[in-house]
This record gives structure tokens, sequence and C-alpha cells, in this order.
């Protein structure tokens, strides 16, 4: 991975027990269980939020160029993007049962994908979203912004609450 790369998260398991690795250097990993490296992707940009794993096994990561890149697990092949044109994803995407994405950006909005990657809501919220969404009992989604509040959404956004931390 060379000198100037740094690891900063690891995460992910499917079938082959690789583990995917996002880094400062603008480029997602996988390396296989004895520490060599299966592959690598340039993205083009910072990649500051944590990967998520697809029940089909592709990978999914947010970028500071606005875009949510879906990645094929063998071989780290893009399979498809999908771009809001909007400020930085920092943070980690959420991936439910039923295929729907959820990420929020620093621009203030917290998003729901269809499994095409199509726009399925979003939501303004009050500060920058850098933190990893959550869904609880009943499919409500929780996330925090950097302005100290937190959201708590029914998975279609006909209902939300607000509250501070």
């Amino acid at each position: 991975m060379g000198s100037e790369s740094k690891i900063i998260f690891r995460q992910g398991f499917k079938s082959d027990e690789s583990k995917r690795y996002r880094s400062t250097n603008s480029k997602v990993y996988a390396v296989n269980p004895d520490g060599t490296l299966k592959w690598s992707v340039a993205i083009g940009t910072s990649i500051q939020s944590s990967p998520a794993i697809r029940e089909d096994g592709s990978i999914l990561i947010g970028s500071d160029n606005g875009i949510v890149y879906a990645l094929r697990q063998t071989d780290g092949t893009e399979i498809r993007t999908y771009d809001k044109d909007d400020k930085e994803i920092r943070s980690s995407l959420l991936v439910a049962s039923n295929g729907i994405i959820y990420y929020g950006s620093t621009d203030e909005k917290f998003f729901a994908l269809n499994s095409s990657g199509t726009a399925k809501w979003e939501l303004m919220v009050t500060g920058p979203v850098s933190a990893s969404p959550a869904m609880g009992f009943g499919g409500n989604i929780y996330v925090g912004t950097e302005s100290g509040y937190f959201y708590a959404t029914a998975p279609s956004a006909s209902e939300n609450r607000k509250g501070t931390l």
C-alpha cells in the first residue's frame, strides 16, 4: 500500500472473508485474511466513511466528492455510482435488510437511496452529519449531527423527531 498510506479503518466480511480497508490516499483496499493485498481501487478523492457490504457482496462507500460508490467484492470494479452533487459523505453507510441505503453528508442532509441507487428521500437536518446512522427495532433510523442534534426517523421519513444530545 505504500508508505504514504495510512489505514484508518477495517471492516467487512463475506464468503471469502477478505477485509475491506479505506485509507487517506483515496483508495479502497481489500486484504486477504493472511494480510496480503487482494485488490485496491483508486476513488480519486478522500474517503472518510466506513464501507458497508450489501447482501449481494458489493461494497458501498461514500466519498468526499459526494458520490456513493458500489464496488464488486471480487476485484473492486465499479458497479455503479450515485451522485447527488452534495458535499462530503463522512458518515458510514447503513444498508437495511430491504436494501435501502442511509447516509448523511456535510451539507446538513440525511439521505435514503433505493437499492437501485435512486433517491428515496432526503431530510434536512441541523448540522453536518458525520456520525454513523443506526437502525433500531421497528426499522426507525437514528443519526446524530455535529451540531449536537439527534434525529429519529421512520424508514419512509414520514415521521421525524429531533432532540439534543
